[in-house]
């Protein structure tokens, strides 16, 4: 049986050396429509708070399907003006989207500048802090956190964490990397479907740049983070604005027992 839960995982199967404790946060894709063995595994591992990363225009037209006995929170990272620079949006603008990014390219530099925007960004910066918030004072867990396919958003989300957690750079960009990997499928599925109405020798590529993961994206978060504010360290303490109080609390709920 297929499960419409795409992109998910548990993080502490590969960021091991910040020493999570097992089966307490997950990261994942939407539950629109999502199908029984998406709501099983949410179940099976006991999953009690959704934070959904999306915008309110992405929440209102793809809602997550709601489960009993699991807590929904919505925490955007992205504003409604900032849609058109990711994937959520209707088909007739995504092919038209998609056929200008074909006609001019530069797909890549495109995705490296929401990248930058995630670490300057105000809204942004103010998301990810309210992120880190909620997960050490508000939430019941185990937790998983989600935006559209769980790559971007979600992608920058578990990287934060698991760095203020302590993990090595190899285990973030594995973990990071991992996506495209597991995106591969359905994006095969998705060119399929596009190439008989798109016609290009780029369409592949192309797609996969957009609605992929690559290294430089990271990077291009890391590099904008280094040239604002020195060091990721800083980069918690001024540019989401969290102290001591609060890293601590949220360290708290993921050290191994």
């Amino acid at each position: 049986m297929a499960n419409s839960l795409v992109n998910f995982r548990d993080l502490s199967l590969l960021n091991k050396s910040a020493h999570l404790s097992k089966g307490v946060i997950f990261r994942g894709s939407n539950l629109f429509n999502a199908d029984l063995k998406a709501i099983e595994t949410i179940k099976s591992n006991n999953i009690k708070t959704i934070i959904d990363l999306r915008c309110p225009y992405e929440i209102n037209t793809r809602p997550d399907v709601r489960i009993d006995g699991v807590t929904y929170l919505n925490i955007p990272i992205l504003s409604d003006n900032h849609m058109g620079i990711t994937d959520e949006i209707k088909k007739a603008q995504k092919d038209t989207f998609l056929e200008d990014m074909l006609k001019n390219r530069g797909e890549i530099e495109y995705q490296e500048s929401l990248y930058v925007l995630f670490a300057e960004d105000e809204f942004c910066l103010r998301g990810f802090s309210q992120l880190i918030k909620s997960l050490a004072y508000e939430v019941d867990y185990p937790v998983m956190f989600h935006c559209s396919r769980g790559k971007d958003r979600a992608g920058i989300a578990s990287y934060i964490i698991c760095k203020t957690l302590g993990a090595n750079e190899a285990d973030l960009t594995e973990d990071y990397i991992k996506s495209a990997e597991i995106l591969q499928p359905y994006l095969e599925k998705e060119v399929e479907e596009i190439s008989k109405s798109i016609h290009s020798p780029h369409l592949e590529e192309v797609y996969y740049n957009l609605f992929s993961v690559l290294p430089s994206y990271l990077n291009a978060f890391k590099t904008q983070v280094d040239k604002n504010y020195g060091n990721f360290a800083t980069f918690i303490k001024n540019g989401l604005k969290l102290n001591e109080k609060d890293l601590s609390l949220f360290k708290s709920k993921f050290s191994k027992r």
